[in-house]
């Protein structure tokens, strides 16, 4: 699932090509994507709004428009592509949704898993609703601190990293950037969480800005299927990465085997030489 980076990255390519863009029609191939709203009501108070602004809010993109937004969240294979001619619809078979513009430039949205979704509200008072609703701190907030932490993980007993993936506390982060981050830090994904310090906590807050800002500057990871725009435009933060899917391979700081386990069917990959347990 694309994390806050590559999120952040296909914001910035659709800022590029669609702000100032006047919606002419809509087509909505997949019903499942509109989560609050019909399709009538939809291809109705949409036509004829401009795109005033693109946002991020976690791993959620915010289309501004004229009088309205848009809440688009990418799930695991979601992708957006932008042509200057129609014909293109036909090539993609995994279509959800495409908007026509008034100079017939399109934007298509593309899932294969048709998880992806889009939320309408006929304002901009969106941050009040969910799912912004109920969003954490984002990472780079001036209040996101060890004292916020501290505060908001005073009585979690799971382990860290169970706690770095929940976006009602920290949104943005998922299981790639928080392998990475915890091995910053040097603190074991088992640790609990309510037994870190507070120079623990200062460690993973500093960890979290540092290795996202490398990865919104390199757009992204790109593991197996990630791209960022028009499905050709990649990550390179995948060859900085110190443990995720590095199973059995050396620890650039150790030499020892970087380890895996499970936890909440997800893998975590680290290295319990170099990143200690707290119990």
């Amino acid at each position: 699932m694309p994390e806050l980076p590559e999120v952040e990255t296909v914001c910035k390519y659709l800022r590029k090509y669609v702000i100032n863009k006047t919606i002419k029609d809509v087509n909505v191939y997949e019903l499942k994507i509109l989560q609050n709203i019909t399709l009538k009501e939809f291809k109705k108070n949409i036509q004829n709004q401009k795109i005033l602004q693109i946002t991020r809010r976690g791993k959620y993109i915010i289309f501004l428009l004229s009088f309205s937004t848009l809440i688009s969240h990418l799930r695991m294979e979601g992708k957006y592509f932008y042509y200057s001619e129609q014909k293109f619809l036909k090539f993609h078979k995994h279509k959800m949704i495409s908007f026509c513009f008034n100079d017939n430039d399109i934007l298509i949205y593309s899932d294969t898993r048709k998880f992806g979704t889009i939320h309408y509200f006929l304002n901009h008072n969106f941050k009040n609703n969910n799912p912004i609703k109920k969003l954490g701190i984002e990472p780079f907030n001036t209040n996101f601190n060890e004292l916020y932490l501290k505060k908001n993980w005073l009585k979690t007993k799971k382990a860290i990293k169970k706690s770095l993936l929940e976006q009602n506390i920290i949104c943005g982060i998922g299981n790639i950037y928080a392998d990475e981050i915890l091995f910053l830090s040097k603190i074991h994904p088992l640790s609990v969480t309510n037994k870190l310090s507070l120079t623990d906590l200062k460690k993973i807050v500093l960890a979290t800005k540092t290795i996202l800002k490398k990865a919104i500057e390199l757009e992204g990871t790109t593991i197996k299927s990630f791209s960022s725009f028009q499905g050709k435009f990649s990550g390179h933060f995948q060859f900085n990465l110190k443990v995720y899917h590095r199973y059995n391979q050396k620890c650039f700081n150790c030499n020892f085997l970087i380890k895996k386990i499970k936890l909440s069917n997800r893998s975590s990959f680290f290295c319990d030489h170099c990143q200690i347990q707290k119990k």
